[in-house]
């Protein structure tokens, strides 16, 4: 019985950082939540050997042309997104105890 297991095992996919994406980056343009400034973020992922790289700002897209240009300029595929909020109440409720159950959600294309 512990033969059929052993084969039933499989090696696990050889991944390189080639094959790495980070989706979720932000940047000067996301207020209280980011000090990368674009061209340093598209520089390193470049540098990493990266070929893809994605944003996703806090409900703005305040960036996206910047990084979509610097992006393309340096070879690097622009990954855009946007982090929404998504509320459980009504936005003239001004409960104090509901806003504290509000939730995020990261939607890319």
């Amino acid at each position: 019985m512990s033969e059929k297991k052993a084969k039933a095992v499989s090696k696990p996919a050889s991944v390189s950082v080639t094959d790495y994406v980070h989706l979720h980056n932000h940047t000067q343009y996301s207020l209280l939540d980011g000090l990368t400034k674009i061209p340093e973020l598209v520089s390193f992922v470049k540098e990493q050997g990266m070929t893809a790289v994605g944003m996703t700002y806090h409900g703005t897209l305040s960036g996206t042309i910047e990084f979509y240009k610097e992006c393309l300029g340096q070879e690097v595929k622009p990954i855009i997104g946007i982090e929404t909020y998504v509320a459980s109440r009504r936005h003239t409720d001004k409960d104090p105890q509901k806003i504290k159950t509000a939730t995020t959600s990261s939607c890319l294309p």
